[in-house]
């Protein structure tokens, strides 16, 4: 079936086969989307779809009757567990454009990020004061507060993650 563009939107079988109680994959409700994922069901149809005729799986509600919702409960992630956070900073340095963004010849200037980000999602370290370590940084500092000490000390990357520390 053509859209008013003239653009093949789907074939006329997955028309059909929609009309027949066919779903596709995004359709599913949750718990269908983990059955078919953990590959408790296989869908036996496919048809044509899109302007590049792309092959697009369809499912019968049918085929979900005899599995129970409750065997495929949603997972969550599971957060990494970190040594105390407040003994780690993170020193970023930088360079970045101040001024004469039109002229041949930019003026850059140089500044320094200290602090510690933590991802919320999975608890992993991803940078200072919103400054990634993935950038592109001049220089990534490590420094820790040893249990008992008043100061923090430079540490490289490798010691940091031999201590327990998590980095994205």
């Amino acid at each position: 079936m053509k859209n008013q563009y003239g653009i093949l939107t789907k074939s006329d079988r997955a028309i059909a086969a929609e009309m027949a109680g066919a779903v596709t994959y995004s359709n599913l409700s949750a718990w269908q989307k983990r059955a078919v994922d953990a590959c408790a069901v296989i869908s036996h149809e496919w048809h044509h779809t899109g302007a590049a005729a792309n092959c697009t799986e369809y499912y019968y509600q049918d085929q979900f009757d005899h599995l129970n919702p409750a065997d495929f409960p949603p997972v969550k992630p599971t957060k990494e567990q970190q040594p105390d956070l407040k003994r780690l900073r993170i020193r970023i340095v930088y360079d970045q454009m101040v001024g004469s963004f039109t002229r041949p010849h930019p003026r850059w200037a140089e500044f320094v990020a200290e602090g510690l980000d933590v991802r919320k999602k999975d608890n992993l370290i991803i940078g200072a004061q919103g400054r990634r370590l993935s950038s592109n940084n001049k220089e990534v500092t490590y420094l820790y507060k040893r249990p008992r000490a008043r100061k923090f000390v430079e540490i490289t990357y490798s010691q940091a993650r031999e201590l327990g520390y998590k980095f994205a």
